[in-house]
């Protein structure tokens, strides 16, 4: 190989290490990106599984539930994880049409079922005399379609409520699914019939850094900020809410001692 050659082959090598160490940055760069709005999410995924292969299509669920726990903590990001998925046009997509459910402490069927019928036709239904006559109407709604049904915040254990909540859910096409965020197991394992490791999705809090990262998202960072970051991270005890509260309650407070008073109190 003569000089030219040579010097021509190190040139071609140069660029192209240069061109993989740029697709190498590009993409660890984006991994860096979904972490971080991961953390900011609060989103900590465990107990992931797949279906298991024996298990065919013909002997799966045709309206299957997914619970999002959150270990007994308030502000942890349920609510967030499941609106993220309820907006999102990808997973959307797949369904004939949705609806959202603030179920909170009140487990009413005939107020949710209503609630379901408004967000699907669009408008605000008259008053169903009885939950029979809610409950036919949802399953002329109900039947052949694919839909997704977010229950948020279900606090009632008792099973007889979901056990008739679910009877029009039945007739949904296959492929359907329900979504419920809760903060009591019990409830996460009564709502499906076999529950299993993988259609329970428990979130933990933020780690420190990302909790502190979303706090100064909320506050106007200075140099007192700084100095008292351990007791803040502290006090938002890893709570997306709790950091976002604090941050907009400091940016108002600018006095060290009431700052100080804050984070030692038991608000």
């Amino acid at each position: 190989m003569n000089a030219s050659v040579s010097t021509a082959a190190k040139r071609l090598s140069g660029v192209f290490n240069l061109d993989i160490q740029s697709r190498i940055d590009d993409i660890t760069e984006r991994l860096q990106d979904i972490q971080a709005r991961t953390q900011f999410l609060g989103l900590s995924v465990v107990h992931i599984t797949q279906q298991q292969p024996h298990q065919t299509e013909a002997h799966r669920s045709t309206r299957e539930s997914t619970s999002l726990l959150s270990e007994s903590e308030g502000g942890i990001g349920k609510t967030t994880l499941a609106q993220y998925v309820y907006n999102n046009d990808e997973v959307t997509s797949h369904f004939d049409w949705k609806a959202w459910v603030c179920v909170s402490d009140l487990f009413d069927v005939k107020r949710i079922t209503t609630i379901i019928i408004n967000s699907v036709t669009k408008q605000q239904a008259g008053d169903y005399k009885d939950l029979n006559q809610a409950q036919e109407k949802l399953k002329e709604l109900v039947v052949g379609k694919k839909f997704i049904i977010v229950l948020d915040d279900i606090w009632s254990e008792k099973y007889e409520d979901w056990e008739r909540l679910q009877v029009p859910f039945k007739q949904g096409g296959r492929g359907s699914r329900v979504i419920a965020t809760t903060r009591i197991e019990k409830i996460a394992k009564m709502m499906m019939k076999n529950p299993t490791p993988g259609a329970i999705i428990r979130l933990k809090g933020l780690s420190n850094y990302a909790c502190w990262r979303l706090f100064l998202q909320h506050a106007n960072e200075d140099s007192e900020l700084v100095e008292m970051r351990g007791d803040i991270v502290r006090k938002c005890n890893g709570l997306p809410l709790a950091a976002k509260a604090l941050g907009g309650l400091f940016r108002t407070t600018v006095e060290k001692s009431r700052r100080q008073w804050i984070l030692d109190s038991n608000i």
